[in-house]
C-alpha cells in the first residue's frame, strides 16, 4: 500500500510541476496591443480560448487522477480491514476451539481429582490409625494445589488472549485513522490548485486591463478601443 500511495502522489506531483511549466504561457501578448491590427487581434483570442481550454482540461485530469487514486486508496483500505477481519475471527475461533478442548479436559480432569478425592476421604475415614490420617491430608492438599494451579494457568491464557485481540484492534484503528489523513492531504492540494488557477485568473486580467487603458492613451479611436476591450474580456471569459 505504500508503494501505491508513493506511485500516485508522484503522478501527481509530476502533472502539477507541469501544470505550473505550462501557466506561463497564458500571458498577455503585449504586441497585440502595439497597433490596431483587427487579424492579429483575432489571433490573440483564439490562442487565449486555447490556453483557456488546455488549463480546464489540465485541471479535470488532475482531478480525475486525485480522485482515482482515493477511490483506490479506500478500496485497499477496506480489502485490508475485511482481512484483518477474517484474519481476527479465523484467529478466535480456533482460540475458542482450543478453549473449548482445554475446557473439557480440565473439567475432566477436576472430575476426576473430585471422584478421586472422594474415594480417599471414604478410605481414610475408615483408617483410624494417626499415620494414615497424616497421608489422607496430604494427599488432599496436593490435589486442592493442582486445582489451585490449573485455575491459574487458565486465567493467564484468557488474559493473554484479550492482550492480543486488544493488540489487533489498535492496529486496524491506527490503519484507519492514517487512510484518513491521506484522504485529507488530497482533498487539501485540490483546494490549493483551484486557489492558484483563481489568482493566475485575476493577474492575467489585471494585466489585460492595464494593457488596454495603455491603448487608449495612445490616442486611438474609442470605436477600435472599444472594440479591443470587448475581444479582450471575451477571451477571458
Amino acid at each position: 500500500m505504500r508503494l501505491g500511495s508513493s506511485s500516485t502522489n508522484s503522478r501527481n506531483s509530476t502533472y502539477t510541476r507541469r501544470y505550473h511549466t505550462r501557466a506561463p504561457t497564458s500571458q498577455v501578448d503585449e504586441s497585440l496591443f502595439a497597433s490596431p491590427n483587427p487579424e492579429r487581434a483575432s489571433v490573440y483570442e483564439a490562442e487565449q480560448k486555447h490556453l483557456k481550454k488546455e488549463k480546464e482540461l489540465e485541471i479535470a485530469r488532475l482531478r480525475a487522477r486525485q480522485e482515482k487514486a482515493k477511490d483506490y486508496k479506500a478500496e485497499q483500505n477496506e480489502l485490508r480491514a475485511r482481512r484483518n477481519q477474517e484474519f481476527k475471527d479465523r484467529d478466535w475461533r480456533s482460540k475458542q476451539r482450543d478453549l473449548a478442548v482445554k475446557k473439557a479436559q480440565e473439567e475432566e480432569m477436576l472430575m476426576a481429582a473430585r471422584t478421586d478425592q472422594v474415594r480417599c476421604k471414604e478410605h481414610f475415614l475408615s483408617i483410624e490409625a494417626g499415620r494414615e490420617k497424616a497421608e489422607y491430608e496430604r494427599v488432599l492438599s496436593v490435589q486442592k494445589q493442582a486445582i489451585v494451579k490449573l485455575k491459574e494457568e487458565e486465567e493467564k491464557r484468557r488474559q493473554k488472549s484479550s492482550r492480543h485481540a486488544e493488540a489487533i484492534r489498535t492496529q486496524v484503528k491506527k490503519q484507519e485513522l492514517s487512510a484518513v489523513a491521506k484522504r485529507r492531504e488530497l482533498f487539501k492540494e485540490s483546494e490549493r490548485l483551484m486557489e492558484e488557477d483563481r489568482q493566475r485568473r485575476v493577474r492575467l486580467e489585471e494585466i489585460k486591463e492595464k494593457k488596454l487603458q495603455e491603448l487608449k492613451a495612445t490616442g486611438l479611436s474609442d470605436k477600435y478601443c472599444s472594440d479591443v476591450e470587448r475581444k479582450a474580456r471575451a477571451g477571458a471569459l
